[in-house]
């Protein structure tokens, strides 16, 4: 699917765009790049508050850069490859640190997980004593939505 496809879908299943023309970054981010796929006939619009101090710059927490990134989908068979307990407390700690449905979504490859996450697994598994490769099932470009 073309780049420009992909954010007027994501646009219309509820993405926020936002209209602050006085952010530095606003070339770069997604919700600024979406604004153009709000219908010029809607009368009011759910955005990212251009009236936030804070959603300008460096401070905005709603900043997404525009750049793919690798995402990894599925990690089962990393799974096959631990010893049995650490898979489990792999699982425990991943429903400990987001949602319970994300973690088998992650799992299972059904969600893509973004840079971050994958770093979090790759620790996690160090952390309790593997030192094998910690691979994905599969990897696909993909935005940090």
């Amino acid at each position: 699917m073309e780049d420009q496809e992909l954010l007027k879908e994501k646009m219309e299943q509820g993405f926020l765009p936002c209209f602050n023309h006085a952010c530095e970054r606003r070339e770069s981010c997604l919700h600024w790049l979406g604004r153009v796929y709000v219908s010029p006939t809607s009368w009011v619009v759910e955005c990212v508050s251009p009236a936030n101090p804070d959603a300008c710059g460096n401070s905005c927490v709603m900043y997404r850069h525009h750049q793919k990134v690798r995402m990894a989908r599925g990690f089962t068979g990393l799974l096959g490859r631990m010893p049995r307990n650490m898979g489990q407390e792999l699982m425990r700690e991943m429903k400990a640190t987001c949602h319970r449905t994300y973690a088998y979504e992650y799992r299972n490859g059904s969600r893509p997980m973004p840079p971050r996450m994958q770093d979090s697994i790759t620790a996690t598994c160090r952390r309790l004593g593997y030192d094998g490769d910690v691979t994905f099932d599969r990897y696909e470009e993909g935005y940090e939505w």
